[in-house]
C-alpha cells in the first residue's frame, strides 16, 4: 500500500522522490522482516508504474516527458530574504526539538518512536523543498502538517499559560507576515 501510495505521489509530483528514500530508511529501520516490507514496497510501486503506463499506452501517450526526471532541475534555494518573517517559527521548531531529546528518556517508547517517525518525515520533506522550492513558496505546505504537530507538542508542554499564548500569537503574525511580504512583495 505505501509503494502504490509513493508511486502515484511520483506520478503527480516528480520531486517528492525523497519520500521513497524515507520510507526505505523507516522500513529498514523499523521492520522485523526488512526483506518482505521492502518486496511489499516495490511491488507497491511496480504495480502502481505497471497500471499508469497501461493507460497512457491505451489513450495514445506513447512519448515520455522528460520532466518526470526531477534530477537535472535542482536548484538549492539561496535567497533567503523573502522568508525572514518565518524565523519565530523555525526558532520554535528547533526550540521543540530540542526540548524533544531533552526529554527524551522521560518519554514512553511508543511517544518515542512516533515523534521520531515524524522527524525523519519532516527530514525529507526538508529535502524537497530545499532542493526544489527556488521561488514556489506553495514546497513549503508539505511541512505545514509535521509542523503543525510539532508546534503544538511544544505549546502543550510550555510551563506557563502566557507563554503558550504569546508563542500562538507569535506564530500567528509570523505567518500572516510571510503571506503578505510574498502577495504584496514587501521583502
Amino acid at each position: 500500500m505505501v509503494g502504490a501510495i509513493v508511486a502515484l505521489n511520483f506520478i503527480f509530483l516528480p520531486t517528492t522522490w525523497p519520500m521513497a528514500v524515507f520510507v526505505i530508511i523507516h522500513v529498514i529501520a523499523t521492520s522485523a522482516r526488512i526483506t518482505l516490507n521492502l518486496f511489499r514496497f516495490l511491488l507497491g510501486i511496480v504495480l502502481i508504474s505497471l497500471s499508469y503506463f497501461s493507460v497512457m499506452y491505451f489513450v495514445q501517450f506513447t512519448s515520455w516527458n522528460i520532466d518526470y526526471f526531477p534530477f537535472g532541475k535542482m536548484k538549492p534555494v539561496t535567497d533567503y530574504t523573502d522568508l525572514f518573517p518565518l524565523i519565530p517559527v523555525v526558532l520554535m521548531l528547533v526550540y521543540a526539538v530540542y526540548d524533544h531529546f531533552q526529554n527524551y528518556n522521560k518519554k514512553s517508547p511508543i511517544s518515542r518512536y512516533k515523534y521520531t517517525f515524524l522527524l525523519v518525515f519532516s527530514l525529507a520533506q526538508l529535502i524537497t523543498i530545499i532542493l526544489y522550492m527556488n521561488m514556489s513558496y506553495e514546497y513549503l505546505l508539505l511541512l505545514a502538517f509535521p509542523s503543525s504537530i510539532i508546534l503544538s507538542r511544544m505549546l502543550r508542554f510550555l510551563p506557563k499559560y502566557w507563554m503558550q499564548e504569546a508563542s500562538l500569537w507569535l506564530i500567528i503574525i509570523s505567518l500572516l507576515t510571510f503571506k503578505a511580504g510574498t502577495v504584496f512583495d514587501l521583502f
